[in-house]
């Protein structure tokens, strides 16, 4: 009867039919997925990481390229024009300039070197930060993986006790039936085999979010 008022219930919550049957389905553990998320490791694409690296190697280059302050430097020009008068533009009036122009650094009081320094001590930073936020990552991984270990274990203790339970109301219910056995020893049977089946399942559901949560730290987010 109580089966039949839950199923009731559940068709009332969805709007359906009361009469409506409602399947019982029951949830199945993909063990050999669950030891695979328990093995994996943060994946170097996720976006947390990707931000650090890209503001790693931008910072990089700009040390690299601050370094090469004392090279000197050569560069072309080239200028093409007219001059005229009266608009009048013929042979005469066209001009070409060209030259070169070298530049090198003599003496600019230190403030190269400054900059160098100023531009190392910011990778330093964003390679402190990348390492904070690598250990931060991993923390929250270990810890969602224990609560895994950890429900997995209630599982399989509720399991062995469902099992014992199962056991202890068969044989209860035939004595009940052969009349050894009282039926308030039997109701008793009965309900510790029906807590040990719903506590069961509540372990069950309770391990398949935990591992939707750890499948959700290990899986790159790339929107």
């Amino acid at each position: 009867m109580k089966t039949k008022n839950a199923a009731h219930y559940l068709n009332f919550l969805v709007n359906r039919p009361l009469q409506q049957a409602v399947p019982f389905e029951e949830v199945l553990l993909d063990l050999t997925r669950l030891d695979q998320l328990l093995l994996e490791e943060i994946n170097p694409l996720n976006p947390e990481l990707r931000a650090m690296q890209s503001l790693e190697s931008i910072q990089e280059k700009v040390l690299k390229s601050g370094k090469n302050y004392w090279i000197p430097k050569l560069s072309t020009y080239a200028d093409l024009g007219s001059q005229g008068f009266d608009w009048n533009f013929d042979s005469q009036s066209r001009y070409l300039l060209w030259g070169l122009n070298f530049s090198m650094p003599v003496f600019q009081g230190g403030r190269n070197q400054n900059q160098m320094q100023r531009n190392f001590l910011g990778l330093q930073s964003i390679q402190r930060q990348k390492e904070l936020v690598n250990q931060k990552l991993n923390l929250s991984l270990q810890m969602q993986r224990n609560e895994v270990k950890t429900l997995l274990a209630a599982l399989h203790s509720s399991e062995k006790k469902l099992t014992a339970t199962n056991a202890y109301f068969k044989l209860v219910d035939k004595g009940f039936k052969e009349g050894s056995q009282s039926l308030l020893e039997f109701i008793d049977a009965r309900n510790q085999f029906t807590q040990a089946a719903l506590q069961k399942n509540i372990s069950t559901y309770k391990l398949q979010m935990a591992l939707a949560q750890l499948e959700r730290q290990l899986t790159t987010e790339t929107n």
